[in-house]
């Protein structure tokens, strides 16, 4: 990428964040006409950090990741725009040419406790830090920030309903109106939790892509839509197998953990031997101020008093784990000699605590984990059913890395063991980079090279176990077999037709080979460049060409029928969301039964985003197309963001659009053209994009924009863009577009103080003290946010 005004850099508009909420207000036109025909609502979703990021001073602006947190990590902030129409919650105004803006925080019942804890001391001890792509109260669990995708679902006698989604939590529904968050989905106890913590917030796998179907007919023929998801877990083998390999072989989980819990306290005792040490040391120097000048000394005596107390690699199991105690020697001796102070060694040691802690919590329940996958269906109001999913062999359908989106036809439905892998190295980053890089190279691993795909039969969805408020655990749900076959490389987003015709699924599937969506620039991976401000937290580079391939299947036994795949040296770096045209059902746009054309989104190939441990990661990748020294030259010779529409029919790509040098775009959305002829090509694409018109990449000159395209024409370049004021996103994700909207209207509620109480109450037993202010905090700072259900 060449020189320009806009630099050879990301843009630095990837680190800057406005969170504040955005009051109904006209958007500015800063090029281009807005298009007469362009039509309805389009909801978009972006993560916002958090209550207590950094803030940019002199602006409204945050800075989420500025410290190396992941991009994707932060509460959900909602975008509504309103195309020719102003909205308010009693009126809805004609405003031919004009867009209207709309914003807030999704407020689910941990953001909440997130918000009032940063906002009243009295609660500090509650507070969240940062895990990486999670975030975690030590009292409280694990956050729900809503922040990934939407659904939208209309049942019989009701106005359209909205719901935001996670990977890793219930979906939430909101008003589409007001945007206020309304209720979860099910009972918490209702979903079976990945992590078992005895705290209010529990962790729950799911997808972030549930699936609507308007299609459905009961046995006599009448319209019965439903919900369709899923809901699993992983064993402690499954979730740590593949990063400790040698330690997990040949091993029962009971043995397992009594290993890797002996080990961890021996760790925490040696470690924290040391920190008590340091902190003598300290409190002689306050006594004894001329001890100061006998720092060398000092770390001389703590060094060798750690060399001493303990051998860690004689008592450190074989495997990786030797390995790691040896560097881990070195790494705490080389930070006692080099650390400017020993206050700050000292805070290096307790992070490394803290983790040593979590992952003892951690390891308490372990042996109650087990793998296990559910389908779920919802019928919008209290009947939600799951199934329990099974091999042909006869054991429950394990889910490695994630199920980030599910995909259904007429009789299947189709579940894909997805590339978004979370794992024990997504979850730990430590303060110290010398330790961070060595617990990384500890628990990192590449994403599996393949995709396991699990076809459910839609006609033994009878009988499932009914889940009602005192439904609890793994219940006894009705087992179904699923057939199941393996493709070559991975991938996290795909689609199927819904029509199957003489049992033939069709599945499309945006392959992101070797790119690794887990994984984010951090610290310790920077300087790349000479960027002043480097993209920290955005998603890595992609180590090869990514390819679309269409697969069709046949249903009963889930054989491979064919195959065409496809790539573009231009257009398919980094490939991460994508668009489509809907159908018209009635009066109601949803997917449609057969897709056409399909818009991608891709990320491009920058200097900025491949270090050196993805690269050695990757590199031998086992589908690889383009020789990874090539890949490594393309990045450090740059490949822009761009734009373009393959045809699933011919599998070609048939149009693009590539950004200009410094852009970055996200969040493709389709929306079809009022009296158009509903054509897959027949409307606009919506997309987010990020630029700095700086070449020194000054925040304070990031701006966020819409553009606009003609969806038949997008080498034509963008129609429209538009800005806010008080619109800058990082990174954008997921989007949904509504013809029409009107205030929610399903009497549908998970009253959350009846959600929460139990789970509130059992800490009492534990810690009466904490219990009391716990309870203070949800009666003052939760409860009242929500509706009672009543």
């Amino acid at each position: 990428m060449g020189e320009s005004m806009y630099g050879p850099y990301f843009p630095s508009a990837i680190l800057t964040v406005n969170r504040h909420d955005i009051e109904t207000s006209e958007m500015e036109q800063v090029e281009g006409t807005f298009p007469s025909d362009l039509q309805g609502h389009l909801y978009l979703l972006a993560a916002a950090g958090f209550a207590n990021s950094k803030p940019l001073a002199g602006t409204p602006l945050i800075l989420p990741s500025i410290d190396g947190a992941p991009v994707i990590n932060g509460d959900g902030m909602m975008y509504r725009f309103d195309f020719n129409k102003k909205v308010d919650r009693d009126n809805q105004q004609e405003t031919p040419g004009k867009v209207w803006l709309t914003g807030k925080i999704a407020a689910t019942p941990s953001q909440q406790a997130d918000r009032a804890i940063f906002e009243n001391s009295e609660y500090q001890q509650f507070e969240y830090f940062d895990l990486g792509v999670a975030r975690l109260s030590e009292w409280l669990g694990v956050r729900n920030v809503v922040n990934t995708a939407w659904l939208v679902a209309k049942f019989p006698g009701e106005n359209t309903r909205l719901l935001v989604t996670l990977d890793a939590g219930r979906p939430y529904e909101i008003d589409p109106i007001s945007l206020e968050t309304i209720t979860a989905l099910g009972w918490q106890k209702n979903w079976v939790q990945q992590i078992v913590l005895k705290l209010p917030f529990g962790l729950i796998m799911s997808t972030a892509h549930p699936y609507f179907d308007p299609r459905t007919k009961d046995e006599n023929g009448k319209p019965k839509p439903c919900v369709i998801t899923v809901n699993y877990g992983k064993s402690f083998k499954t979730l740590i197998s593949p990063a400790l390999k040698s330690a997990a072989l040949g091993r029962t989980v009971a043995e397992l953990v009594e290993l890797l819990g002996n080990f961890l306290k021996l760790l925490k005792f040696v470690v924290g031997d040391l920190s008590h040490a340091i902190a003598r040391v300290l409190r002689w120097e306050q006594k004894f101020p001329f001890l100061k000048a006998l720092r060398k000394l000092e770390r001389t005596f703590l060094s060798t008093l750690f060399l001493f107390k303990i051998d860690l690699v004689r008592l450190a199991p074989n495997g990786e784990l030797t390995e790691f105690c040896r560097e881990l020697k070195q790494v705490i001796i080389e930070d006692l000699h080099d650390s400017e102070c020993l206050e700050d060694c000292q805070e290096h040691l307790q992070d490394l605590i803290q983790f040593i802690n979590l992952a003892l919590q951690f390891i308490e329940n372990a042996e109650n984990l087990q793998d296990i996958t559910y389908v779920l269906r919802w019928d919008g109001g209290d009947n939600l059913e799951r199934w329990k999913l099974m091999n042909p062999d006869g054991t429950p359908v394990t889910i490695q890395q994630t199920m980030h989106q599910i995909g259904v036809t007429e009789d299947y439905i189709v579940l894909m063991d997805t590339s978004l892998k979370i794992g024990l190295s997504q979850l730990v980053t430590l303060k110290d980079q010398k330790l961070d890089r060595l617990v990384r190279k500890l628990l990192d691993y590449p994403q599996l090279p393949d995709s396991t795909i699990y076809l459910v039969p839609r006609n033994e969805l009878k009988d499932g176990e009914k889940l009602t408020k005192e439904s609890s655990g793994t219940g006894n749900s009705k087992e179904i077999v699923v057939q199941k076959l393996q493709i070559p490389r991975e991938g996290f987003h795909y689609h199927v037709d819904y029509a199957n015709p003489n049992d033939t699924v069709t599945l499309h599937a945006i392959h992101a080979c070797a790119w690794d969506v887990a994984e984010w620039l951090r610290k310790i991976d920077i300087p790349l460049t000479e960027n002043p401000r480097p993209p920290l937290g955005m998603l890595i580079d992609g180590m090869d060409i990514n390819q679309m391939g269409r697969y069709q299947i046949q249903g009963k036994t889930a054989k491979l029928l064919n195959s065409t795949l496809t790539y573009d040296l231009d257009y398919t770096w980094a490939t991460g969301l994508y668009a489509y045209s809907p159908e018209k059902i009635g009066d109601h746009w949803y997917p449609p039964e057969q897709f056409e054309n399909i818009y991608l989104n891709s990320y491009g190939a920058w200097k900025d985003l491949l270090p050196e441990f993805i690269y050695d990661l990757y590199k031998d990748y086992k589908y690889r197309e383009i020789p990874a020294v090539k890949v490594r030259a393309n990045s450090n010779s740059g490949k822009p963001a761009n734009l373009c529409r393959l045809n699933t029919k011919t599998m070609e790509l048939q149009d693009g659009y590539t950004l200009p040098d410094g852009h970055f775009a996200n969040s493709p959305h389709f929306i079809p053209r009022a009296n158009g002829s509903g054509g897959s090509t027949d409307g606009y694409l919506f997309c987010t994009v990020d630029y700095t018109p700086d070449p020194n990449n000054s925040l304070k000159a990031s701006l966020s924009e819409i553009w606009i395209f003609d969806a038949g024409n997008l080498q034509g370049g963008p129609v429209c863009k538009l800005r806010h004021p008080q619109m800058s996103f990082a990174f954008s994700t997921h989007s949904a577009w509504l013809d029409a909207i009107a205030p929610r209207n399903s009497t549908y509620c998970i009253p959350v103080k009846e959600d929460f109480q139990e789970i509130v109450d059992e800490i009492a037993p534990r810690y009466r003290e904490i219990q009391a202010r716990i309870q203070k905090l949800f009666d003052r700072e939760i409860y009242p946010h929500f509706p009672k259900g009543e």
